[in-house]
């Protein structure tokens, strides 16, 4: 037993001077300025050009310049869901009724009146004014038609220009709410 543990701790000896050895190997000196690199500066030449006044050439050397064109290129920092366009570029709009001052949604339907030949609907502005709406009325900032009344509530169909100037279609559905304690 006395003699495993002393072949195993001449070993561990032998292990211990190898690595202490290898590490003391000799190494080139480094410097701080060993571990920058140099830059390489991108400098355009230009041709030579003859003087008028004397025969020689000369190159003249001048820094490159990178200008950012914007024209025809859209903000790249602006989402692409909100960029709509309205499909009508010339509608007047300083003619716009009251229900356009407002976005659709921003509307609140308190009534639904059906059984007559022409449905109505009552809505109620962020500012408090009620206003009769009829299929066919403009309503909201995007120039939306009301396309339907039902009993649940209407329907109202916006387009715009999406950024590869498609005309989409929203459909937005206003609902009457649901009512309290019933």
């Amino acid at each position: 037993m006395m003699m495993v543990q002393r072949n195993l701790t001449q070993w561990l000896v032998i292990l211990c001077v190898m690595v202490f050895l290898a590490a003391c190997g000799e190494k080139a000196p480094v410097t701080p300025e060993a571990h920058v690199k140099a830059q390489p500066t991108k400098k355009e030449t230009i041709k030579p050009v003859a003087s008028a006044t004397d025969g020689d050439t000369a190159a003249v050397e001048a820094p490159l310049k990178y200008t950012f064109v914007t024209e025809n290129r859209r903000d790249p920092f602006q989402p692409f869901i909100l960029i709509k366009r309205p499909v009508d570029a010339d509608a007047d709009l300083s003619a716009q009724t009251p229900l356009q001052q407002y976005e659709t949604m921003q509307y609140k339907l308190s009534a639904v009146i059906v059984g007559y030949n022409q449905p109505m609907v009552m809505v109620i502005a962020p500012d408090g004014r009620s206003y009769v709406v009829r299929k066919g009325m403009k309503i909201g900032k995007n120039g939306g038609t009301v396309i339907q009344i039902n009993k649940e509530g209407f329907l109202v169909e916006e387009k715009y220009r999406d950024l590869s100037d498609v005309i989409r279609t929203n459909i937005l559905e206003i609902k009457l709410p649901k009512r309290e304690g019933v």
